[in-house]
C-alpha cells in the first residue's frame, strides 16, 4: 500500500490551519471594569463560569482548526493506493484526432495538442496492471488505425495502436466515440469502468447540440482530459471547392470557384496552388481580409471526355490541417449545335457559341443546316438549335410538329430576329405564346439591364455581391417581348422601363429561348460584349443535374442510395493511400473519409460510386470550452480536468482509480467538526443563562440548582 496526494499543491494552503488561532487571540474580547452594588453572587459562580469557558473555548478552536484542516486536506485529494486490496480495472482511452489537435501544445509550441494527448495516453498504458483491460478508440474514425474486438492487457499492442494514430482533417465527431466506448465498457466483467478522453474540447464539436443521455454502464467514470494550447496568428481556411455547375464538355475549359474564409483580426496574403489529374499546375496570390472571405475563380485547362478530379491548396498561413480539398467532375464529349439559316441572318451567335468551329475552346461544334433539313439537324442530337423568327414561322404543320416533339423530350431551343431582315414583327407560331413589337427608342438607344439576376441563363454573370454587370450593354433597336400569360415566359433581359428583350419558356423538359434583337452591332452592343458568349452558351448548356459524385467534408458520413449493408471495395485515386473493403450500414451508410482525398467506391452489387473530400474549415476556431460544463454532455455524469504532464496522469490514475479517494471521507468529516463547533459555541450562553434566571427568582440567599453552574454541579 501506498499514500499519496492527487492535489499536493493545495497542500501549501496548510498554513490556513492556524488562521482560527489567529483571529482567536486578535478579536479576543478585553475585560471592562463595571461598577455593582454587590459581588455575592459573582463570589458564587465565577470560579465555576471560568473554568467552563475556557473549557468551551479550547474546543471550539479546535474544531474550528479541524475544519480548515479537513478542507485544506480535501482539495489536497489524499489517495490510499491498495487500501481493502486493489481491483482490476476496464478503461477506454479516447483519442481525439481531429484537425484542431495538430494546433500547438500549450507546453511546447515544438508540439502538438495530439503528441502531446499519445504521450498521456501512453502513460496511462504503462500504469495498467496485469489483470486490467484497455480499448483506444478515435473521436474521428480512421482506417489507418488498427481498432480492438474487445479489451486486451496487451501493453504492446495498445501502444502499436496509439503509435497509428495522427491528425486528421475532419472534426470530432465525440457522440459517436463514447458511443463506442460504452458498449466496450457494458461487456467488462471488471468492478471498475472508466473512459478517459484525451481532447481540446472545440467548441463546435462539445458545445452543442447534446449527445443526450449517455448509455454508461452503472460505475462507469467518464474523465474530460483537456489539452490547451496556442492557437495560429494568422488563419485561412479552404471553405468551399466548387466546380461549375454548367459547361463540363470535352475541350472546353472547367470553372472552379475556390472559397477562403479569413477568421483572424488581420487580412492574410496566401498562395492558392490548383493541380488536377492531367498534370496542370495553377498558383496565384489571394489576400483575405480580416474576418471576411474571398471567391476566387479559376479555370483548368480544357480536358478530355470522362471523370477528372482537382486539388485546391494554400500556405502561407499558420495552421495547414484546413487548407486542402479535392472535388470530382465529369465530361461529357463535345457536343453539337445546330443552325438552321444563313451567317447573316444569325449574326455573332454562331461564333459566341463555338469560338472554334471543332468545339477546342467551348466544347460545342457548330452545324449548318437549311430549314427544310430540319429533321436531319434533329436526328444529330444538337445541344442546341438556333432558328430565326421567319425560318420558324415558315414551318409547315409537320415540321413545326416534330419540333414540338423533340422539345418536350428535352431539346433546346434559341429564336431571334433575321439580323439581316426588316425590322418589323414576324409571323410566330401560336404553340410558342409569345409576339413582339418593333420598339420606337431614343437616338444612343436604351440601357440593357437583367430583369431576373436569378436565372440560370446568367448564372455565369452572378458577381459575388448578387448583381448582374452587363458592361453598359445598349439596344438601338429590337422588338419588345410580349409572352401569353398562359404560357408562363420569364424574362432575362430587358429595358429599364421592363420591356423584355430575352426570354425563355419550358416546353415539357425542353427550353425555348427567344431575342427580341438581331445579333448584331446594328441592333445592339450585346452581341459584342463579354456577357455575350456566357449568356449565348448557357442557351446550349443547361445547370448541370447531379452527376452522382458525393463531395463531402472529411469526417462525413456518406449513405449510398438503394444500398442495404454488404461490403465496398475502396481505393484513392488522390491523396492519402487506401485500398480496402469497408462495410456498407443497414441503410446504406459509410464509414467517414478522415482526411481530402478521391475515392473510388464498388460495392459487391457492383454500384460504382465516386467520393471527392475536403478538409473541415472549422477546425482552426479559436472557441473551446472552458470550465467544467460541458454542454454536449449535459445528460451525462463526467468530470473535466486540464491535462497534466504524462507522469501526473499516470499517477493520479494509480492512485485515484485502483486507491481509495479520502477526499469525500474528509469532506463529510469537515462538515460535522463544523456542525459540532457551532452547538458546542452555543450551548453554554443557554445554559448560564437559564442559571442566572434561576438564581434570580430564588431570591439573595439561595443556592444555585445542581448542574446549573452552582456548587452542587
Amino acid at each position: 500500500m501506498s499514500f499519496a496526494f492527487l492535489g499536493a499543491p493545495f497542500l501549501w494552503l496548510a498554513p490556513l490551519i492556524a488562521a482560527p488561532v489567529v483571529f482567536h487571540f486578535a478579536w479576543r474580547l478585553r475585560r471592562k471594569r463595571l461598577s455593582v452594588p454587590s459581588l455575592v453572587f459573582f463570589q458564587r459562580l465565577e470560579p465555576h463560569l471560568q473554568a467552563r469557558k475556557r473549557l468551551r473555548d479550547l474546543l471550539v478552536l479546535l474544531l474550528r482548526c479541524l475544519v480548515v484542516a479537513f478542507i485544506v486536506l480535501a482539495l489536497a485529494r489524499p489517495s490510499w493506493s491498495g487500501f481493502l486490496g486493489s481491483s482490476s480495472a476496464t478503461v477506454a482511452i479516447v483519442i481525439d484526432n481531429s484537425a484542431s489537435m495538430g494546433l500547438p501544445a500549450a507546453d511546447d509550441a515544438s508540439k502538438t495538442r495530439l503528441s502531446a494527448a499519445l504521450a498521456a495516453a501512453g502513460a496511462l498504458v504503462g500504469q495498467l496492471g496485469v489483470t486490467d483491460r484497455a480499448v483506444v478508440l478515435t473521436t474521428v474514425a480512421d482506417s489507418l488505425v488498427p481498432v480492438l474486438a474487445e479489451p486486451t492487457s496487451d501493453k504492446t499492442h495498445l501502444r502499436a495502436i496509439l503509435d497509428a494514430i495522427r491528425e486528421t482533417q475532419a472534426a470530432s465527431q465525440p457522440g459517436a466515440a463514447l458511443q463506442a466506448a460504452a458498449e466496450v465498457l457494458a461487456g467488462a466483467t471488471t468492478t471498475r469502468r472508466e473512459i478517459h478522453v484525451l481532447t481540446d474540447l472545440q467548441a463546435h464539436e462539445w458545445a452543442a447540440p447534446a449527445l443526450g443521455a449517455l448509455p454508461l454502464p452503472p460505475g462507469t467514470t467518464l474523465w474530460l482530459h483537456r489539452l490547451p494550447g496556442g492557437y495560429p496568428a494568422a488563419e485561412v481556411a479552404l471553405s468551399s471547392l466548387e466546380v461549375a455547375a454548367r459547361g463540363r464538355l470535352a475541350g472546353r475549359p472547367i470553372a472552379l470557384r475556390v472559397g477562403l474564409d479569413n477568421a483572424g483580426a488581420q487580412a492574410v496574403t496566401v498562395n492558392l496552388t490548383i493541380n488536377d489529374d492531367r498534370g496542370h499546375r495553377h498558383t496565384q496570390t489571394v489576400t483575405v481580409p480580416a474576418h471576411g472571405s474571398q471567391a476566387v475563380p479559376v479555370a483548368l485547362p480544357a480536358t478530355s471526355a470522362g471523370m477528372h478530379w482537382a486539388h485546391a491548396a494554400i500556405d502561407g498561413d499558420d495552421f495547414a490541417l484546413d487548407n486542402e480539398g479535392y472535388t470530382a467532375f465529369g465530361c461529357e464529349a463535345r457536343r453539337p449545335v445546330a443552325l438552321c439559316g444563313t451567317h447573316a441572318a444569325l449574326g455573332f451567335l454562331p461564333l459566341a457559341l463555338a469560338p472554334a468551329a471543332d468545339g477546342s475552346l467551348s466544347g460545342l461544334t457548330t452545324h449548318w443546316f437549311g430549314a427544310e433539313d430540319l429533321q436531319t439537324a434533329l436526328d444529330s442530337h444538337p445541344a442546341l438549335l438556333v432558328m430565326t423568327w421567319d425560318d420558324l414561322g415558315a414551318l409547315d404543320q409537320d415540321r413545326q410538329q416534330v419540333l414540338m416533339h423533340w422539345l418536350t423530350g428535352g431539346g433546346r431551343l434559341a429564336l431571334c430576329p433575321r439580323a439581316d431582315g426588316l425590322r418589323q414583327t414576324p409571323h410566330l407560331p401560336l404553340w410558342l405564346g409569345i409576339t413582339g413589337e418593333v420598339m420606337d427608342l431614343p437616338p444612343g438607344g436604351e440601357p440593357l439591364i437583367a430583369l431576373d439576376t436569378r436565372d440560370d441563363l446568367l448564372h455565369d454573370l452572378v458577381e459575388a455581391d448578387g448583381t448582374v454587370h452587363l458592361d453598359a450593354v445598349h439596344v438601338a433597336q429590337g422588338l419588345a417581348l410580349q409572352g401569353d400569360a398562359n404560357f408562363d415566359w420569364k424574362p432575362v433581359l430587358g429595358l429599364p422601363d421592363g420591356r423584355v428583350i430575352l426570354a425563355h419558356r419550358t416546353l415539357g423538359a425542353g427550353m425555348i429561348s427567344c431575342f427580341g434583337i438581331g445579333l448584331t452591332a446594328d441592333w445592339s452592343s450585346l452581341p459584342l460584349a463579354p456577357a455575350f458568349l456566357a449568356i449565348s452558351q448557357a442557351l446550349a448548356l443547361p445547370t448541370a443535374a447531379d452527376d452522382g459524385i458525393l463531395r463531402l467534408l472529411a469526417g462525413d458520413s456518406p449513405r449510398l442510395a438503394g444500398v442495404h449493408g454488404g461490403t465496398a471495395h475502396l481505393v484513392s485515386i488522390a491523396g492519402d493511400a487506401l485500398d480496402s473493403m469497408v462495410a456498407i450500414g443497414p441503410g446504406g451508410e459509410l464509414p467517414p473519409f478522415p482526411r481530402a482525398g478521391v475515392y473510388a467506391l464498388t460495392t459487391t452489387q457492383g454500384l460504382h460510386a465516386l467520393i471527392a473530400t475536403r478538409a473541415d474549415p472549422g477546425e482552426g476556431a479559436r472557441e473551446v470550452v472552458s470550465g467544467s460544463v460541458v454542454p454536449a454532455l449535459s445528460g451525462s455524469p463526467y468530470q473535466v480536468a486540464d491535462c497534466p504532464t504524462p507522469q501526473a496522469l499516470a499517477e493520479a490514475w494509480r492512485h485515484g482509480a485502483q486507491g481509495f479517494d479520502l477526499m469525500p471521507l474528509l469532506l463529510i468529516l469537515a462538515f460535522l467538526a463544523l456542525l459540532a463547533e457551532g452547538w458546542i459555541a452555543n450551548q453554554p450562553l443557554v445554559r448560564a443563562a437559564a442559571a442566572t434566571t434561576g438564581m434570580a427568582a430564588a431570591g439573595p440567599g439561595a443556592s444555585p440548582a445542581p448542574g446549573r453552574g452552582g456548587a452542587a454541579a
